[in-house]
């Protein structure tokens, strides 16, 4: 099971964040663009990503708690051979909880994935992902997203507590 430390934040300034991160040295993996199909599920959420990226698409499953603050998520990845199929298995299945189609450009510092990302009807975000693994605590992840939080000028009021699919085109919380 993967772990993260993560937080999600409306971006007023890209071009300021991008400077950061050049000055940082962060690792540029470019540009992909994603759809995101979700599926109510009571024990997690589920998606379906499908990415440019090699044609990579994955089934994930993931919990985290709420709120917009830093927070850790625990997920489960899949690779998936037939999207098609997988999202016809998924629909009959389950009832579908929305998409969410993005445009997302992906830098790595250390062990965080920092992402910009502009989003279908939504704006531009930020989010920060940072990987707890054997080199890298929970602690020492909170400490560094905090950091680049602060250095790429985050204020606290454009943390988002909702994902991407919870949002309405005003960037709140909608109905569910």
């Amino acid at each position: 099971m993967g772990h993260n430390i993560e937080i999600k934040a409306r971006l007023h300034d890209r071009a300021r964040v991008e400077q950061v991160l050049r000055e940082l040295g962060a690792r540029d993996a470019g540009p992909e663009t994603q759809r995101d199909t979700f599926w109510q599920s009571g024990r997690c959420r589920l998606k379906l990503r499908e990415s440019s990226r090699a044609g990579e698409t994955t089934l994930i499953a993931y919990r985290r708690a709420a709120g917009a603050e830093l927070r850790s998520s625990h997920y489960e990845r899949s690779p998936v051979a037939d999207p098609d199929g997988m999202r016809r298995v998924l629909d009959a299945a389950l009832e579908r909880a929305g998409e969410v189609r993005k445009i997302r450009h992906l830098h790595w510092i250390d062990n965080v994935r920092v992402h910009l990302d502009e989003v279908d009807g939504l704006g531009t975000f930020i989010e920060l992902e940072a990987v707890v693994d054997a080199a890298h605590s929970e602690a020492a992840c909170k400490s560094l997203a905090t950091a680049l939080l602060d250095r790429f000028g985050i204020a606290p009021e454009d943390r988002l507590a909702a994902a991407y699919v919870d949002l309405d085109a005003h960037g709140t919380a909608g109905p569910r």
